[in-house]
């Protein structure tokens, strides 16, 4: 392969600068049937999409020949080999370059984007939003793209063996042993579904023409039986041949098979049966195409297909501007309570900057809750395996809603309450993940949105009425949230009670319990109200009242410049293959003996744990090199009076 240049935003490979040798013609190339894998990567055929003072737009099609120039018609009409003159090529910055006189872009194969449009059919695509949300996405260090919290179908993958699940950074591309390789094919031009669409197969031998029935279905019109057929998934509605004799003629409906192809269709991605109006060629048509028979092209057709489908999707959420939400004024109050992501901040001069982790804002907004509320509507969207908090709407009896960040009806959960008491939280380095509402008497909802995997908070819980909240968003997403609790209740304000480390600080795996004693002076003096995205994690090895302490075989710990992890294992009767881990532990470095026995057998048990913190000095005042990192710790037991200390090259004893 040649080298390579950023990867698609859409499908997550890379554009190539050639696959072959340079005396190739690449015209002649695209041709070539036979080549299809190769035709699609010379094509390299970069779209770019630009945000300009302007707004935005789509360039033309330009060829990426491995520099890091990267030139384009700016009419989107053209393409790099139609234009007359190499003048009419514009330089312009993608990706990870810095922006250039207010112009930056980010890539995608010209294939990709004729797909987008595709899926986008017939509203087409918002592209101002699509920017704004890349504008919005991190690029990890292992991997030469957008990151949108998927695997682009196995592209990417997260070392969770050495990293928490949420943590973007540590996210890379897989290897070459587990690459998906339908994802090197064509997803355009598919040679096979031309033949599939000029050759089509008969129906199965056997199959006979019915419409008789005598249930309630047969006192239906045809043509509702039909429409009814048509809201079902294929499976469930040729089953329902099997139970009403009045839908056997459905395997020769057009209508019906049709509707499989058509933009809300289950194959969708196979828009060339959108044209047929033949029973059996769309019946052959959707044979051949299902997962498991179709041609390599195709399946990453539909890979690619379903990604822009969650990209269209977010795209068309209504954002709330000045006339759909009513915007309160920043409140003077001290008493405001906020978290929010791994935030960045921006550029003075307001310009794009890169992001490897976390995320930066774009607008804050300020909700007064109205005094006649009744609901709350949150909105989520789902990008594989993430859900985050799009956008929250205030709901009043009157009929004056206030709305913050992106709403759509059909992925808004609505719970009615009157007083609202504040949020229980899961929050990623990229934003909102998940919450649960509070309200009177500490009552909270289910999880809207999911929360495994994701650090928990309880700070933003009031037990005074919230009297407003600030919402923080980025290009699709709620990364910051605040209330301001009701101050005139003098005896015991929200802010006294959020100063717990229990209940001001963000968990993982979740908010301890409150029979978990915190030794709240054992801190380092960090205050997790001011010093940013900073989990605690944190867990529970001895099991239901200690049941699982007399197992304990030993502790050891992996440290690299600095301690990462403890691993606290068991003997085999607890049947634990997989010791629990604190911290960054890596099963693959660890070693396999415990570095400190522990005969909890014979009631050994660990009794004192004390840490050494190095201190470092900051130009700009970091808070964590202020108060320090874990330097080592030291380990003492009862009965055996055994002690082991680790230290950043080590254990001492």
């Amino acid at each position: 392969m040649s080298p390579c240049g950023y990867a698609c935003v859409l499908c997550g490979i890379p554009i190539f600068s050639s696959v072959t040798s340079p005396s190739y013609d690449w015209l002649r190339e695209y041709r070539a049937s036979k080549l299809r894998l190769v035709i699609w990567r010379i094509e390299v055929l970069t779209r770019k999409v630009y945000r300009n003072s302007t707004g935005a737009f789509f360039t033309g099609v330009g060829r990426y020949d491995g520099s890091a120039t990267w030139l384009v018609p700016i009419d989107s009409s053209l393409r790099w080999d139609s234009v007359q003159q190499e003048s009419a090529l514009q330089q312009l910055p993608v990706m990870r370059q810095p922006e250039s006189d207010g112009q930056h872009g980010f890539i995608l194969h010209d294939v990709c984007w004729r797909l987008l449009l595709k899926a986008g059919e017939p509203l087409g695509v918002p592209i101002l939003r699509l920017v704004l949300m890349c504008e919005s996405l991190p690029f990890p260090l292992g991997f030469n793209g957008v990151y949108w919290g998927h695997s682009y179908g196995e592209l990417l993958e997260l070392d969770d063996d050495r990293a928490y699940p949420w943590q973007e950074l540590s996210v890379h591309r897989r290897g070459q042993s587990k690459y998906n390789t339908d994802a090197d094919e064509n997803p355009l031009v598919i040679p096979e579904l031309h033949a599939i669409l000029h050759h089509p197969t008969r129906p199965p031998a056997g199959e006979v023409l019915a419409r008789g029935g005598d249930d309630i279905f047969s006192k239906l019109p045809w043509e509702l039986r039909e429409m009814i057929a048509g809201f079902l998934p294929t499976r469930d509605a040729l089953l329902l041949r099997l139970a009403s004799r009045s839908f056997l003629a459905l395997y020769w409906s057009v209508v019906f098979w049709a509707s499989r192809f058509t933009s809300e269709g289950e194959s969708a991605f196979v828009f060339e049966g959108r044209d047929k109006r033949d029973a059996t060629e769309l019946l052959s048509l959707y044979r051949a195409t299902r997962h498991s028979l179709a041609p390599p092209g195709l399946r990453n057709r539909q890979r690619i297909w379903d990604f822009a489908g969650l990209l269209i999707e977010i795209a068309r959420q209504q954002y709330a501007d000045d006339d759909l939400y009513l915007e309160g004024q920043p409140s003077e109050s001290e008493n405001w309570i906020r978290l929010a992501g791994d935030e960045k901040p921006r550029n003075d001069d307001d310009q794009w900057s890169l992001l490897d982790e976390g995320c930066r804002s774009i607008s804050n907004v300020i909700l007064d809750v109205p005094k006649d509320l009744w609901g709350l509507g949150i909105t989520t969207v789902s990008l594989g395996p993430l859900d985050y908090v799009t956008g929250i709407r205030l709901m009043a009896k009157g009929g004056n809603d206030r709305i913050a960040g992106y709403t759509s009806s059909s992925r808004e959960v609505i719970f009615a309450l009157e007083a609202l008491h504040g949020f229980v939280t899961a929050m990623g380095p990229g934003g909102l993940r998940a919450l649960q509402i509070v309200g009177q008497g500490g009552q909270s909802t289910q999880w809207i949105g999911r929360s495994e995997g994701v650090p928990q908070s309880e700070r933003l819980v009031s037990r005074t009425c919230v009297e407003s909240l600030e919402i923080t968003i980025d290009g699709y997403k709620v990364i910051g949230l605040a209330i301001c609790p009701d101050q005139r209740p003098r005896m015991q304000n929200s802010k006294t009670i959020a100063r717990s480390i229990r209940r001001a600080a963000l968990w993982f795996p979740g908010v301890p319990p409150q029979t978990f004693h915190l030794n709240e002076e054992s801190f380092t003096g960090q205050s997790p109200l001011a010093d940013g995205y900073q989990p605690i994690s944190w867990i529970h090895f001895g099991g239901s009242h200690g049941q699982s302490l007399k197992h304990i075989v030993g502790l050891s710990a992996q440290y690299s410049y600095r301690l990462l992890g403890l691993r606290i294992m068991f003997d085999d009767a607890q049947n634990q293959k997989e010791a629990l881990k604190l911290g960054r532990c890596s099963t693959r470095d660890l070693p396999e003996n415990p570095v400190f026995k522990i005969n909890g057998k014979s009631g050994e048990q660990i009794d004192s744990v004390s840490v050494g913190m190095q201190r470092g000095q900051s130009q700009n005042g970091a808070n964590l090199l202020e108060f320090g990192h874990l330097k080592s710790i030291k380990v003492s037991s009862s009965n055996f009076a055994g002690l082991l200390v680790f230290s950043v090259q080590g254990p001492i004893n």
